[in-house]
């Protein structure tokens, strides 16, 4: 009979089973794992959803869950989720508020308790990106 080489569970919030799981699996089974690299260029930084949102207090205020692009292509807007254990609000960041940009980590301008006081806003999403052929 085979044995578990290894469990790491974690229940997430208040122990009820919200948070992620990973089992490798048991000794001699045919279970595979991926690993992913993203290969980002010297000279860039990687901002993905949920890359963290640090104040200018150096507070963990929030992650990233998307950006709000301009027609022209710059960035206007990061939209940053807010949550807590009752719930959660999207904020709007101008890029005036921004202060620097590293790999997964955004640092803001702005104090945790000035962004208690932003607006909650819920931008309108794409449902779907189309892209135009280009014709050469």
């Amino acid at each position: 009979m085979s044995r578990p080489t290894s469990s790491i569970t974690s229940l997430g919030v208040g122990g009820i089973g919200l948070g992620m799981s990973f089992d490798q699996g048991y000794v001699g089974s045919s279970s595979m794992m991926t690993t992913t690299y993203h290969r980002i260029p010297a000279g860039t930084v990687e901002i993905r959803r949920a890359s963290e949102v640090v104040s200018s207090d150096e507070h963990v205020v929030g992650h990233v869950d998307g950006f709000i692009v301009a027609p022209d292509d710059p960035i206007t807007h990061v939209v940053m989720e807010r949550s807590h254990l009752w719930g959660h609000r999207e904020v709007l960041l101008a890029m005036r508020d921004v202060a620097s940009v590293s790999s997964d980590q955004i640092g803001l301008r702005v104090t945790r308790h000035q962004i208690d006081d932003f607006p909650s806003e819920t931008p309108r999403r794409a449902s779907r990106l189309v892209i135009s052929p280009v014709s050469g």
